[in-house]
């Protein structure tokens, strides 16, 4: 009873969580009275069911963010078109905004109170488009990139030997993991050249590179750079950067109880949050930039990048500001993929007697296109003849 109270006070718009207090639905059907003049009669005329109207009321609520999160959800109540309401009963819900009011108390800070009105709304009637806010995601990805080199400029520092040496070794460790990431993308022969021309020029410096912080920032910044330039597409890109992502999880800390070991602890914390923060920021651009053929590929992306998004706010040592920065590209990419979730193809499975691929595609859409594809959702080993339980994409309305 406990889990089931607290779970249905958990709510979001467009990824943007607050509380839900109360939730009115209202629903009938669409009418039109016919009445005459100087007759005791009324005709009412039938015109179909109507959509739900839900009248929410709810709170905002937080502590460092509850400002970014107000921000946030007010931008994202007033933009048009269609949006996902995550009901605490009924799911995920398309819906359009029709009006909504926030209201703070002076004395109780760091709390709103909220009033939404949601009209359920069909997908294919003012459909948003998916790429809408991708140049605010390009912008605060270029912002955020600037703001973790000024970091790395600003926070590593050598002012001991020993420190210069692990500093070493944790690079040594990098410029390793990276040039066999990197070793594995099929691209264009120059890239792969410039970008192994960067190891390799880090690598024989390393000590001077190191000394010195702005030169330290400037060659992470260059390495990762070339290294994300691998991709050849947004995929590539994503999987590039996924796959680095993690870096320095295994090394183990050590008591920070002299001068020495703080610094030292410092400089690891501050290289694996660069090398982390822009593999997850180059990650999130990729992510609002790649081609999603179905529900499925959209929601592994969407975990993906929320299991890495949970692992780096949890050990880091950036600043509240720069985690707000983090927390709007987050956000605002999560909004892509709900609007995107309007349009996509969607996966559903059905159950066949022994049939061949080329006669189910033809008899479920009316031709062979999609024939190649649900052959991959299905990874058919042989197509001339298949059963059970069969994915299909989701014809459309």
């Amino acid at each position: 009873m406990t889990v089931l109270f607290f779970e249905l006070h958990r709510t979001a718009y467009r990824s943007i969580p607050f509380l839900l207090n109360s939730i009115q639905t209202t629903q009938g059907r669409k009418t039109v009275t016919h009445e005459y003049p100087n007759q005791k009669a009324r005709f009412v005329e039938d015109l179909g069911q109507n959509l739900r109207t839900f009248e929410v009321d709810g709170t905002l609520t937080g502590d460092i963010l509850y400002s970014v999160e107000k921000r946030l959800l007010e931008n994202t109540l007033n933009e048009a078109g269609i949006g996902i309401f995550r009901h605490p009963f009924l799911g995920d819900i398309n819906v359009v905004v029709t009006s909504f009011s926030i209201t703070e108390d002076m004395t109780t800070l760091g709390e709103a109170s909220l009033k939404i009105t949601f009209e359920e709304s069909t997908a294919n009637i003012f459909p948003k488009q998916a790429g809408d806010n991708i140049s605010r995601i390009n912008e605060l990805v270029e912002d955020l990139s600037d703001i973790v080199d000024g970091y790395v400029a600003n926070n590593f520092t050598t002012n001991y030997g020993d420190n210069i040496a692990d500093a070493s070794n944790v690079l040594g460790d990098f410029l390793t993991n990276v040039g066999q990431l990197g070793s594995r993308a099929n691209t264009d022969q120059d890239d792969l050249n410039q970008f192994f021309g960067q190891i390799q020029q880090m690598t024989d410096n390393l000590f001077p590179i190191i000394s010195n912080s702005t030169d330290l920032s400037s060659n992470l910044s260059n390495t990762l750079f070339l290294y994300d330039n691998l991709g050849t597409d947004a995929s590539k890109r994503l999987d590039l950067n996924s796959n680095l992502f993690g870096f320095g999880s295994g090394q183990v800390d050590f008591p920070t109880d002299t001068t020495i070991s703080i610094e030292r602890q410092k400089n690891r914390d501050t290289l694996d949050g660069c090398i982390n923060g822009k593999s997850l920021i180059n990650a999130y651009n990729a992510a609002a930039q790649r081609t999603y053929l179905n529900d499925q590929e959209l929601a592994s992306t969407e975990e993906q990048l929320e299991a890495n998004y949970q692992i780096f706010i949890s050990d880091n040592n950036f600043t509240e500001s720069m985690l707000a920065d983090l927390e709007e590209i987050r956000n605002q990419v999560n909004i892509f993929f709900l609007n995107l979730k309007i349009t996509v193809d969607k996966i559903i499975t059905v159950i066949t007697k022994p049939i061949a691929l080329t006669v189910l595609t033809y008899q479920y859409y009316g031709n062979l296109d999609k024939r190649e594809e649900i052959l991959e959702l299905n990874d058919i080993y042989d197509p001339s003849l298949l059963s059970g339980d069969v994915k299909i994409l989701e014809q459309e309305a």
